[in-house]
């Protein structure tokens, strides 16, 4: 039986990398006594990752008490003496402790680098070490497994299977973005009426009928009692905000958030990843940690948060970024990255400055961890993707 001891603290997924990596069969947690509530979302985040592994009762011990740390390891090791310790986590104390009883058993050690996604092995029996890069496809990471391991509860989505059932859109909503984004002005005219025929039906006078049949197949409208009238569809194949109706999310579909679906499409279809999902609801019903991500990607072991937006002002994209950095940082932690994608050619600000407010802004977003994509930058977008994945340098 392969052991593995881990130290929990906020950043979980260096303890699910470390677990997955050894294939450990049971895992003792190390924790102060308000780390202890992250048990479960650890055991969840393994189970994403489809391990069986068996998660141990959590041992508590004092955040910064060196003497109880150590008498605390050192009775695990007793118990377990084949065990191999994943010093990561914890307080500083903790993990010093972690590396010292490994020392002192002459156990195998690792520490997890979230920074570059390597893990460092140590045999202190022979006194060899080694860095492994995580490969993710092989540790079994996944979306699901990424947003357990940040300490979040998905909406319908117990198993990686219910999160592709729930944050893939169906063919025909993508059929019918791709329409949509395709629309010239005058039909783009006759959408917006359509975005507002939740009780009086309208008569589209430039869509064509292969136009209105997509929306109607994708469930988005449906015929009104008049020869060629139409209303909003009285359900949705869309997922609804809180206390959002039918009507309401298939209204935002058409105004905007076909954008999202658009930009799914693009991802799964052209940059070499298959783990995307759409519309995904953190944590319901929790007051204040509801959330609601357009688009992410998992995939090279980074979570990639990404938000869609058909127009920005210049001078929001400043606090856009800080706002974005942020979120991520909370919704995916250390292991994630984000971008910001806005449906606009950057010739199109009109402003003499606009150019170096652009530059300047897209400095701004690398140094925060992200990237501001273009409609400009579409051709590009299995490079950025990847970079932001990988790691690797994006820069234009």
């Amino acid at each position: 039986m392969i052991t593995h001891v881990c130290l929990l603290s906020g950043d979980l997924m260096a303890n699910v990398i470390g677990a997955l990596h050894d294939q450990a069969d049971r895992v003792i947690p190390v924790a102060t006594p308000a780390a202890c509530r992250l048990v479960d979302f650890l055991r969840d985040a393994l189970r994403a990752a489809g391990s069986h592994v068996t998660v141990a009762t959590p041992i508590e011990v004092p955040p910064f008490d060196l003497d109880e740390c150590l008498a605390a390891l050192r009775r695990v090791a007793d118990d377990c003496p084949e065990a191999s310790y994943n010093w990561t986590g914890g307080t500083k104390v903790m993990s010093f402790a972690a590396r010292r009883v490994a020392e002192e058993r002459r156990a195998r050690a690792l520490f997890v680098r979230t920074a570059s996604r390597e893990i460092h092995i140590e045999d202190l029996a022979s006194g060899t070490s080694r860095v492994d890069v995580t490969d993710a496809l092989r540790l079994g990471l996944n979306l699901l497994a990424h947003f357990r391991a940040a300490g979040h509860t998905v909406d319908a989505a117990q198993t990686p299977a219910d999160f592709a059932h729930q944050y893939t859109p169906s063919p025909d909503l993508v059929i019918a973005a791709n329409a949509i984004l395709d629309a010239s002005p005058s039909e783009r005219g006759d959408l917006f009426q359509l975005a507002g025929a939740d009780r009086l039906p309208i008569t589209p006078r430039r869509l064509n009928s292969g136009f209105l049949y997509i929306l109607k197949r994708a469930s988005l409208i449906e015929p009104g009692p008049e020869p060629g009238s139409f209303l909003l569809a009285a359900n949705t194949a869309l997922p609804k905000f809180h206390l959002e109706s039918a009507y309401d999310a298939n209204a935002r579909f058409l105004r905007a958030s076909f954008l999202e679906v658009f930009l799914w499409a693009q991802i799964r279809e052209r940059c070499g990843v298959t783990d995307v999902g759409w519309a995904i609801r953190l944590n319901p019903g929790e007051q204040g940690r509801m959330a609601e991500i357009d688009i992410a990607v998992s995939g090279d072991g980074r979570l990639l948060i990404i938000e869609a937006k058909t127009n920005v002002e210049l001078s929001r994209l400043s606090d856009l970024i800080e706002e974005q950095a942020a979120r991520c940082r909370r919704l995916g932690g250390p292991f994630a990255r984000w971008m910001l994608y806005i449906h606009k050619f950057r010739a199109e600000h009109a402003a003499l400055d606009a150019n170096a407010i652009i530059a300047a802004q897209e400095a701004r977003a690398e140094d925060y961890g992200g990237r501001l994509v273009w409609h400009d930058d579409l051709n590009d977008l299995p490079r950025i993707v990847g970079g932001l994945l990988e790691d690797r340098e994006i820069s234009a």
